[in-house]
C-alpha cells in the first residue's frame, strides 16, 4: 500500500508515468473535495435551520437539505457572516466556489498539468507507438489471390506512395511493417481453454486426486475443443482481416499520414468524399487512428465489428441518460 499523499516527483520511474499522474490526481481532488466539503458545510447549516418541510418520509429528507426548506425570513448567523435566502449574496458565491474549484481542477489538469509533463524531455517515453498507426476500413480480402497473399506489402506500398506524393513529402519516406490483425474465429480463445483444460488434467493427475468420472469429462472437454479448433484451421493469407497496425520510419512520417487522412474521421461524408488517391487500391475507403500501445490492446475486442461497438455505445449512452432521468426525476418528487 502506497499513501497518495507521500507520492513525490522523483518516483515517476519506479510507479510509471501513468501510476503517478493518477496518484497526482486523487491527491489534489482530496483537497478540492476538502474545499467543495467546506463551501456546503455552511449551506447545509442554513438549509437545516429552516422549518418547511415537516414530513417524516425519505422524500422529506431529501426535501430538508434543499432550499425548499427555507423560509424568505430564515436566517443562519456565523460570526459576521450572515446568510439569507433574499439579502445576502453568500450562498451563490459559496456554490459558483463549489462548482469553480471542481472546474478549475479539470481544467488546470486538462490543459497546464498534462501539457507541462509532455514538454518534460525527461519523461518522454518512445515506443512503437509513437511510430505507428491504426489502419481501419481496408476490406476482409484482395480481389486478386496472389494480392491478398501480399496483403501487408501492399498495404506498405500503398502508404508510401501517398508519402511521397505529398507536397511536403520526402523521397526517403519508408513504411518499416504493417501488422494485420486477422480473424481466426475464436480459434485461439478456444486453444487458450484446452490449454488450461489439459494442465488442470496433469495437475490432478500428478496430485492422485484424478477421478475416473472427473478424467473422463476433462478428456471429453478437450477432445471437443480439438475439434472445434481444426475445423476452424486454414491458410494464413484466407484468413479475413479486420484491421492492421502500419509502424513508419519516422515521427514526421506518421504525422503527415495522420494530418493527410484527417477528415476521414467524419461520420459518413468524411470516407464517402475521400479522394480515389488515399483509398486503399483505388477503391477502400480508410481510416487512421494514431495507434495506441501494444500493451493497451485487447487483441478479442479488435474482432468486433464497428456496429456491434456502435451499439455497445449506444446502450452506454441510454443507460446513462436513464439514471440521469431517474436522479431529476426523484429531485422533482422530492421539490414537490
Amino acid at each position: 500500500w502506497k499513501s497518495v499523499a507521500e507520492t513525490r516527483f522523483e518516483e515517476i520511474g519506479r510507479y510509471g508515468l501513468e501510476y503517478w499522474m493518477y496518484f497526482q490526481a486523487l491527491r489534489v481532488l482530496a483537497v478540492v473535495f476538502l474545499l467543495g466539503s467546506a463551501f456546503v458545510s455552511m449551506k447545509f447549516a442554513f438549509v437545516f435551520a429552516g422549518s418547511v418541510v415537516q414530513q417524516q418520509d425519505v422524500f422529506a429528507w431529501m426535501a430538508r437539505v434543499s432550499y425548499g426548506n427555507v423560509r424568505e425570513d430564515t436566517k443562519f448567523s456565523l460570526g459576521a457572516i450572515e446568510l439569507g435566502i433574499r439579502d445576502s449574496v453568500i450562498l451563490g458565491i459559496l456554490d459558483m466556489l463549489q462548482l469553480g474549484s471542481l472546474l478549475g481542477f479539470l481544467c488546470w489538469f486538462k490543459f497546464v498539468h498534462i501539457p507541462q509533463l509532455l514538454r518534460n524531455p525527461e519523461l518522454k517515453s518512445v515506443s512503437a507507438a509513437s511510430f505507428s498507426i491504426q489502419v481501419d476500413g481496408i476490406p476482409p480480402r484482395l480481389l486478386d489471390d496472389y494480392a491478398n497473399q501480399r496483403y501487408d506489402f501492399e498495404l506498405m506500398r500503398h502508404f508510401e506512395t501517398v508519402l511521397h506524393s505529398l507536397k511536403d513529402g520526402d523521397a526517403t519516406s519508408l513504411v518499416c511493417e504493417a501488422a494485420l490483425v486477422r480473424n481466426y474465429f475464436g480459434a485461439l480463445i478456444l486453444a487458450q481453454k484446452r490449454k488450461c483444460a489439459e494442465e488442470r488434467l496433469n495437475h490432478l493427475m500428478e496430485a492422485n486426486s484424478l477421478t475416473t468420472q472427473c478424467e473422463q469429462r476433462l478428456k471429453a472437454r478437450i477432445a471437443q475443443l480439438t475439434q472445434t479448433i481444426e475445423s476452424k484451421r486454414m491458410e494464413e493469407s484466407s484468413r479475413p482481416v479486420c484491421r492492421a497496425f502500419v509502424i513508419l520510419g519516422t515521427e514526421t512520417d506518421r504525422n503527415r499520414l495522420l494530418w493527410r487522412y484527417r477528415w476521414a474521421r467524419l461520420p459518413l461524408i468524411g470516407q464517402f468524399m475521400q479522394p480515389k488517391a488515399l483509398r486503399f487500391e483505388g477503391r477502400w475507403p480508410v481510416t487512421l487512428r494514431p495507434a495506441p500501445e501494444p500493451a493497451d490492446i485487447t487483441w478479442e475486442h479488435c474482432l468486433y465489428p464497428k456496429s456491434f461497438r456502435l451499439l455497445r455505445q449506444l446502450l452506454t449512452f441510454t443507460f446513462i441518460a436513464l439514471i440521469l432521468m431517474a436522479g431529476f426525476s426523484l429531485c422533482l418528487l422530492a421539490w414537490w
